[in-house]
């Protein structure tokens, strides 16, 4: 191991500091990846004695197996926001479907759940409410029975007078417009032409975010055919509680571009300005013919995702939409993709709610990899031959196609989606989208539970690896770095026309310091651990050295890095290190000792770390007022990874250790505290086993190096 010069790092906890181990001893140990339980100290012995350990270690690896699945997964909730629960009853309303009473009533429990003290609602947990958000859930609530003096109602409804609703953002203006409480002339064009466009053209969708394509799929067809739903009396009382001085005078074709400044996140851009004006001027003069055209072939490629996601959508929000076009075009789908909106329900003793994503493959493989952290036992075997198991039947091996013949010419190929075989869905197989560091992380596991003795499984055909192996590869992009779902088509100057005001960052696939690491780790572990084809190997081994490249250049002079889909600096840095270490960096390699300063230099008096989702706009480190759970698993495992000892490493870590024991719940988890998760800047996540494995992970892994964990 090599020691970290701690002489001008700031340290806490000085009662329990012990001097450096020295450079000699280090030198003739060697590098290695975890700690040296001789150099640590005894601290935590003398504080906590070795029970709270064991007694921490055994109760989270008992609230883990009671998570796994019959099929070997486990999967936590993905909590956003009370706007997609909102759109399901909003959907409902559109297409004269009602949901059964109790479903109803738990939907609009778990909206009201959401409410601020202001009476609006958040974009996520712990976030400002946003004037989006508010409308969309005083909307069902009231479509859910709600009277208007409704206490959850009457406050929203004193929120939303203190705002104009008719600023709300276009996709607010969008689903208000659906439901006739919005004047169609007052949103920016979304027409379906822009599918007409040539597949060269830089504007062309295939160029977008898969997500952001599908949504503006969706959108486009509904803005296309201005789909309004049923006028219904709560309807008409609605729009008057919403417009107090009239709904025939708000003069909706002024507030086009208006948006209001407590949801408005992106700038105003003149690019973006001037193409809607462009395109209001092309729908006074487009032929009808093409018009009709453009929409045959939206709603082709709509019928066609339907049917390749088995009727489920890449995510609640698309799917949602595609059960509205369907619903209009009076296609044979709309009521299979209406079912499948049940793909992304969660139900527990709390109730039945709608999740944000479904992340069976992304929890199961950082579960296992936790497991396979620290010593095992019985129970952690057993766990993890479940979980070998699952990952055997979760990855893709047939080429996605749709069922049935659909017109016009909507295929694979048309329709802008790149081979999967190989891959590894964020959730399960249903909707076959795989992701680069879903598939990454899950040979990472594969790899770690094949390599241990005590585990009895088969392990993957080598052939299936290297299927995984190209997956990957395909999503690296010029730059070394890896996208998530495809490589990266388009570049930075498609933000300049994003239509969402509220989100940044969200129209392209970019490279990912968070899915480069996994990538780089991943083909790293197989890479050591398979044989591959030679020239498969070349290819690897040059991927390996590109991404670490990516990595480099994302670390700040301040030696931190800056995720996209946690929060933040904690997270990133954590990647970071990890992918460095994977491709073979030593302790001593300088970017690692610079992010380990970094993130010595940002721990919270009580030894833990702890970051807001705001230094995820701000760029800049904001410090929540008390540690975080999470975020300080993610400092240990980063601080443990880089191999470095020394003084305050080893305070560091057993001040943070005695931290997650101390805040550990009967039940073996920890407590739910601010989002960790993040996507598009600005909206939060709870992924909310993240509170279950990763101090697991870390607690393992630290209790691992010290020897302390006894198998029982």
């Amino acid at each position: 191991m090599s020691d970290l010069d701690t002489s001008n790092l700031p340290t806490r906890n000085t009662k329990t500091r012990r001097p450096a181990t020295s450079r000699k001893t280090s030198a003739a140990m060697g590098d290695g990846a975890h700690l040296d339980s001789g150099a640590l100290t005894h601290g935590l012995d003398s504080a906590l004695g070795v029970n709270p350990m064991v007694r921490a270690l055994e109760n989270a690896r008992a609230a883990l197996e009671a998570q796994q699945r019959p099929a070997g997964d486990v999967a936590g909730e993905v909590v956003w926001c009370a706007m997609i629960p909102a759109q399901v009853i909003l959907t409902s309303h559109l297409i004269r479907r009602p949901l059964p009473p109790e479903r109803l009533e738990a939907l609009a429990r778990g909206i009201e759940h959401e409410q601020l003290d202001d009476g609006g609602f958040p974009l996520y947990d712990g976030g400002k409410s946003y004037l989006y958000v508010s409308v969309l859930a005083y909307v069902a609530l009231r479509l859910a029975g709600r009277d208007p003096e409704h206490a959850a109602c009457a406050r929203a409804r004193r929120f939303l007078a203190g705002d104009d609703v008719a600023s709300v953002p276009t996709w607010g203006k969008l689903w208000l417009a659906m439901m006739g409480l919005y004047g169609w002339e007052g949103v920016n064009p979304i027409p379906p032409e822009i599918w007409l466009l040539p597949t060269s053209a830089p504007m062309h969708p295939r160029r977008f975010y898969n997500h952001t394509r599908l949504i503006y799929l969706g959108f486009s067809y509904l803005y296309g055919v201005r789909f309004q739903g049923p006028e219904t009396p709560v309807v008409a009382a609605i729009r008057a509680e919403l417009y107090p001085g009239g709904f025939e005078r708000v003069g909706f074709a002024a507030y086009r571009s208006r948006i209001s400044a407590r949801d408005r996140f992106v700038p105003v851009d003149p690019v973006l300005e001037a193409t809607f004006a462009g395109l209001v001027g092309w729908e006074k003069l487009a032929p009808d013919s093409v018009r009709a055209r453009a929409l045959a072939v939206a709603l082709g490629r709509i019928v066609w995702e339907t049917r390749a996601s088995r009727h489920v959508g890449l995510s609640p929000v698309n799917g949602l939409l595609n059960v509205l076009a369907l619903h209009h075009a009076g296609h044979s789908d709309a009521d299979a993709a209406w079912a499948g909106v049940d793909y992304w329900a969660w139900e527990d003793g709390r109730g039945r709610r709608v999740a944000g994503a479904s992340s069976n493959t992304w929890d199961s493989a950082f579960a296992a990899r936790a497991l396979t952290s620290g010593p095992l036992t019985a129970t952690s075997s057993a766990m993890l031959s479940s979980f070998h198991r699952f990952f055997g039947g979760a990855q893709a091996l047939a080429e996605v196609e749709a069922d049935g013949p659909i017109a016009p010419l909507a295929t694979r190929e048309s329709c802008d989606r790149m081979p999967i075989t190989g891959g590894f869905c964020f959730g399960d197989p249903t909707h076959r989208w795989p992701v680069s560091d879903c598939t990454a992380e899950a040979l990472s596991a594969i790899v770690a539970i094949e390599g241990l003795r005590e585990v009895d499984v088969a392990r993957l055909p080598d052939e299936r690896v290297a299927l995984a192996v190209r997956f990957i590869l395909d999503r690296q992009n010029a730059d070394g770095g890896f996208s998530s779902y495809e490589p990266a088509r388009g570049g930075r100057l498609l933000e300049k026309v994003n239509p969402s005001e509220m989100f940044g960052n969200c129209m392209g696939e970019y490279s990912y310091l968070e899915c480069t690491s996994s990538c780089v780790q991943g083909l790293s572990h197989v890479l050591a651990a398979r044989t591959l084809e030679a020239a498969l190997g070349r290819r690897v081994s040059a991927a390996i050295e590109r991404g670490v490249d990516y990595i480099s250049r994302c670390q700040r002079p301040d030696g931190g890095f800056e995720a996209f889909w946690g929060v933040n600096f904690t997270y990133a840095t954590w990647f970071a290190i990890a992918g460095l270490r994977a491709a073979g960096r030593a302790p001593h390699d300088p970017r690692i000792s610079r992010a380990v300063a970094f993130l010595l230099a940002h721990r919270h008096a009580d030894g833990g770390w702890g970051e807001d989702a705001e230094s995820c706009i701000t760029h800049e480190w904001v410090k929540t007022p008390s540690s975080q759970v999470i975020m300080t698993s993610w400092a240990m495992l980063a601080l443990m990874e880089s191999g470095l000892t020394g003084g305050t490493v080893t305070a560091a870590l057993e001040t943070a250790a005695s931290l997650l024991i101390q805040r550990q719940q009967p039940d073996g988890f920890w407590p739910r505290e601010r989002v960790a998760g993040i996507f598009f800047d600005t909206a939060g996540l709870h992924y909310d086993l993240y509170r279950l494995y990763f101090p697991l992970w870390a607690l393992n892994r630290f209790a691992g190096s010290r020897g302390t964990d006894r198998a029982t």
